[in-house]
């Protein structure tokens, strides 16, 4: 059975990011539905991220003057010439090493420790890393140790507007709890995520399926389709 669900009303609720089968070792459908959308929340987060550093060299390509009028001005510090500092909410302050380059120049590489991404208490910050392969194109490594999740995303800008940008992605992962692994990667070609700077918020739409498997051997599945109008079609191994 599919189940129509708002988006909006899965993707900001608590995020635990954990495969929990507890001692009964099963999972009801509705529990796989709400892991499934904890990994989707993940990808918009993660995203979230290559938008945060386009800002970044955006203000560090302004004058002084221009600085004065950014949300960054006051909160973004330079510790030396390739090491920025931000304090995002997290226990120790996110650190931005910019290896002196702009992240949009080829072969550009960014790094990022601690980034918070108002995840669960599970979460010790997020460590990323994002490649400029190209013209507005990027692949960036993601993780999250406390949470056990490791990300990849190959991605390209398709458009921008003076509020947001947009990008088609394709992405891939893995999250790791004692003998449970779950895999999820895009399906049925890239994905769309529209990001929406004043808001800080992005749209995400496209397909993926997550495969959890117990001791090496597949126990259950998930699929998700995203819309663009806020709903989410899943289907899992439960229903």
């Amino acid at each position: 059975m599919k189940k129509i669900i708002l988006y909006a009303a899965v993707l900001f609720s608590a995020v635990s990011c954990k495969v929990e089968y507890g001692e009964s070792g099963y999972l009801t459908s509705g529990q796989l539905q709400s892991y499934a959308s904890d990994i989707v929340y993940v990808v918009v987060e993660d995203m979230r991220i290559l938008n945060l550093l386009i800002d970044i060299d955006e203000y560090l390509s302004m004058t002084q003057e221009e600085q004065k009028d950014s949300p960054f001005y006051g909160l973004l510090m330079h510790e030396d010439g390739e090491t920025l500092v931000m304090d995002l909410g997290a226990m120790d302050k996110t650190v931005f090493r910019t290896g002196g380059k702009s992240i949009n120049g080829t072969g550009a590489v960014w790094t990022v420790e601690n980034y918070p991404g108002g995840r669960s208490y599970y979460s010790s910050g997020v460590c990323a890393s994002v490649e400029c392969t190209g013209t507005d194109k990027w692949s960036m490594n993601t993780v999250d140790d406390g949470q056990g999740i490791e990300m990849r995303f190959d991605i390209q800008k398709t458009g921008s507007t003076d509020t947001g940008r947009a990008f088609s992605m394709t992405f891939s992962g893995t999250e790791t709890d004692g003998n449970y692994r779950s895999e999820f990667r895009n399906e049925d070609g890239a994905c769309s995520y529209l990001y929406q700077g004043e808001q800080l918020t992005g749209t995400f739409a496209g397909s993926l399926i997550i495969d959890i498997y117990e001791n090496g051997t597949r126990k259950d599945w998930c699929r998700v389709t995203c819309s663009e109008d806020w709903s989410i079609v899943m289907e899992t191994s439960r229903d």
